[in-house]
């Protein structure tokens, strides 16, 4: 069976669903991750835990972060989650990315396991959201 080509109109909109919706993911992933930091700077704050546990509550606040972008930016396109899912947490990443560039002279170990972290917990968020109804 033949498929139907698309006109340029359906294109375009389909293009336009698709940035909508990743544009959503990056917001959701963004907003989560700013205030899973304050959250995070007042328990920080109200305990007084050890310097090297920030890094790993850090790091977790990021993956968690890039979890809800890419469930949110996949969950209104409803396919490829795996690599929309990835595509959401983009802006976030370099948002972090260059904020370490600009306070400090190089990326380092720690924001490049944190990129991998996020990489993997965008796509499984993304991955979720296509196999959920």
């Amino acid at each position: 069976m033949a498929r139907k080509r698309r006109t340029g109109s359906e294109e375009e909109k389909s293009v336009r669903a698709l940035l909508k919706s990743l544009t959503l993911g990056s917001a959701v992933g963004t907003i989560v991750f700013f205030l899973l930091l304050c959250a995070l700077s007042l328990f920080v704050l109200r305990t007084g835990v050890s310097q090297k546990i920030l890094l790993y509550l850090g790091i977790a606040a990021a993956a968690l972060s890039a979890f809800c972008a890419g469930f949110a930016g996949v969950r209104g396109i409803g396919k490829n989650g795996l690599v929309m899912g990835l595509c959401a947490m983009l802006p976030e990443l370099l948002v972090i990315v260059l904020t370490v560039l600009f306070t400090s002279s190089s990326l380092g170990l720690t924001t490049l396991v944190m990129a991998a972290a996020m990489a993997a917990a965008s796509a499984g968020g993304g991955v979720l959201a296509v196999n959920t109804r």
